[in-house]
């Protein structure tokens, strides 16, 4: 078992990296050429809030990762609202309507009740239990399924340690680059979240235990860039804290202060209620004054999406201006201004 013991995603994909850089064995798969951690790999945030990727070179969409967050804990498995944000995910729907394996609907409605639901009760009569556990693998509908999307994290066990409570996914397969510290960070820290709220526990670590831990080289998106640049990458971009992080320390090169974090549930009653409202209508500048997260971050982010798909930089950049989350805030910014400069390269090329 390895063990990557960090603050935030940052800091975990600069180890990650490392790791995989030093140690990890090539094998052929069904999707090429892959590199493996030749046992399973423990990635363990102290701060699961600190959960944005901000590596240049890993170019990760945080219009993307929050409104598929949002998207899981509203319970959806429809293809239609979160490809809007990400075009590609459609090609994993067998049907091009809705996905088989989508982990929201699995934690709310696929074996028709609602898991949250009952974690929350369970954790709320007893924090100290150790039974709240969240299932996302159905071996009647996954072992013989050929789909496209078939559940890599399949199991999450909270428990309640010293005060605060934590989360323990478990996968079974996982690209460390898109899923491990991408996506997966920010949907679990999420789900992490809403579970604590609901219980009335103070958040605590998020771990995720990979049992196939891989990178696809010829798949990463910089071509010609060593494995070990990205991982330096990752370190240095990392607006959280001066970490110290494989017997390395990395400082920050971001001058500019972040405004502290905006939690995504301030009143756990009214959360699913704002939520509902929010996915009806993600563009609305309705002000919710129970879960401000959803005006103050997420709101304008979708805002922001719908004026960059529609080419008007400007307005984009306007709302992501009203982002008061400094770390989704940078960014949106940066990812944006990426686009933009790509584009101005484009013409100039024409």
């Amino acid at each position: 078992m390895r063990i990557i013991n960090v603050h935030n995603v940052n800091l975990a994909l600069a180890e990650g990296l490392n790791m995989i850089n030093h140690s990890g064995v090539p094998m052929e798969s069904r999707n090429g050429r892959v590199l493996v951690i030749p046992e399973p790999v423990t990635t363990i945030y102290h701060n699961p809030q600190m959960r944005v990727v901000m590596s240049p070179l890993r170019d990760a969409n945080p219009f993307f990762h929050v409104m598929e967050a949002l998207w899981m804990l509203a319970g959806r498995n429809d293809v239609k609202f979160i490809s809007d944000y990400n075009k590609n995910i459609a090609q994993y729907s067998d049907d091009g309507v809705t996905f088989h394996g989508a982990y929201g609907y699995r934690w709310r409605a696929h074996w028709g009740f609602d898991q949250l639901e009952r974690i929350v009760d369970l954790l709320r009569k007893d924090r100290n239990t150790r039974r709240a556990v969240l299932c996302m693998w159905d071996p009647l509908d996954d072992w013989e399924q050929a789909s496209n999307d078939l559940p890599c994290n399949d199991v999450v066990f909270f428990d309640t340690l010293r005060g605060v409570l934590n989360a323990t996914v478990c996968c079974r397969s996982n690209d460390m680059w898109w899923g491990a510290h991408g996506a997966n960070a920010v949907h679990f820290s999420f789900l992490l979240e809403y579970i604590s709220a609901g219980a009335h526990i103070p958040m605590g670590f998020l771990r995720q235990v990979s049992n196939n831990y891989h990178l696809y080289p010829d798949v990463l998106p910089n071509k010609g860039v060593e494995i070990e640049d990205l991982a330096d990458d990752a370190a240095d971009s990392d607006p959280y804290t001066h970490g110290i992080s494989g017997g390395r320390t990395y400082m920050r090169r971001q001058a500019d202060p972040l405004p502290g974090l905006v939690p995504l549930i301030e009143s756990f009653d009214s959360f699913d209620l704002d939520l509902t409202k929010f996915m009806a209508d993600s563009l609305s500048t309705d002000m919710y004054e129970d879960n401000p997260f959803f005006h103050k971050v997420a709101g304008p982010m979708a805002r922001a999406w719908a004026y960059y798909k529609a080419k008007e930089y400007g307005h984009a950049f306007d709302q992501i201006d009203q982002i008061v989350a400094g770390d989704w805030r940078r960014a949106c910014n940066e990812w944006l201004q990426r686009r933009r400069e790509n584009t101005r390269v484009a013409r100039k090329q024409d």
